[in-house]
Order: structure tokens, then sequence, then C-alpha cells
């Protein structure tokens, strides 16, 4: 009897535990995302666009569209791939691992959070010229991300 109380015990540690660290769903994140006030951007609204994948979307009256994309940490990895020749641009942004790219034409950083175990991108389109690494960091710090990942 003790053994099995125990199993039980240990089960639901080990499944509390993992959700934790599944990191933020679909909800907070679009809780967070409504938070966001971007001037001359309205909020779209959030949608899972693959298992555990999310985004938020916000645009301009020119129709730019700035979208920030929740997803599992394993997909870090592919970010930093070359694409076009070009090599991602490594930096650290508040303490977590980052990558900066503008090699589709269009910026964008994708930031590993390791406690939440979940990569936040943000990239733009439908500028004529792609946003720099300093004006999407200027948007982040706008965001606050760390305040849903960290």
């Amino acid at each position: 009897m003790k053994r099995m109380m125990f199993l039980v015990c240990f089960a639901l540690l080990v499944t509390a535990g993992v959700a934790f660290a599944a990191g933020p769903g679909q909800a907070e994140f679009d809780k967070w995302a409504r938070g966001v006030k971007i001037s001359g951007y309205s909020y779209g609204g959030v949608e899972q666009t693959d298992p555990g994948v999310f985004m938020a979307g916000w645009m301009n009256p020119k129709g730019n569209v700035l979208g920030v994309h929740l997803n599992p940490i394993s997909s870090f990895k592919s970010y930093q791939q070359v694409v076009n020749r070009k090599k991602p641009e490594a930096f650290t942004y508040k303490g977590a691992s980052a990558l900066y790219s503008d090699a589709t034409g269009f910026g964008l950083i994708a930031i590993k959070y390791q406690n939440s175990g979940k990569v936040l991108v943000i990239s733009q389109m439908g500028e004529s010229k792609g946003l720099s690494k300093a004006e999407l960091i200027k948007l982040l710090d706008v965001m606050k991300p760390e305040k849903l990942l960290n």
C-alpha cells in the first residue's frame, strides 16, 4: 500500500513538473498579447498554426504586419541555419540566447527562453524595407516577452 501511494505521488509530481516546464499555452499567450500596445498597430488575435505553436499579429493601416510566434524550444536550431548564404547573427537579449536574420528580406529575431521551454520569434511583413535588428529590439522592449516566458 505504501509503495502504491509512493508511485501515485511520484506520478503526480512528474506530471505537474512536465506541465510547468511546458511553458504558456494559447490562453496565456493571448492574454499577454492583448496587453501589448504598439503605437500605430492594432491587435488581431492569436491562432494556433501547428500543435503547440501559436502566432499573434498586429497590423497597421498600411497593411504592415508584426507577427510573434511562440514555438517549442526544439525549433531554435532551425533558426540557426544559413539562408540565402547569410548566417544569422547571434546575440543575447536580456540574458537569453537570440538570433537576428534578414536573409529573406524581412527582419526576424528568435529568442530562446530556456526556463519556459519556448522560442519567441518576432518578424514583420509588408514593409518595403525590412526592420533592422535595433528596430525589432525596440518592439521587443515594448512587448516585454520576459513577463510571459521567464
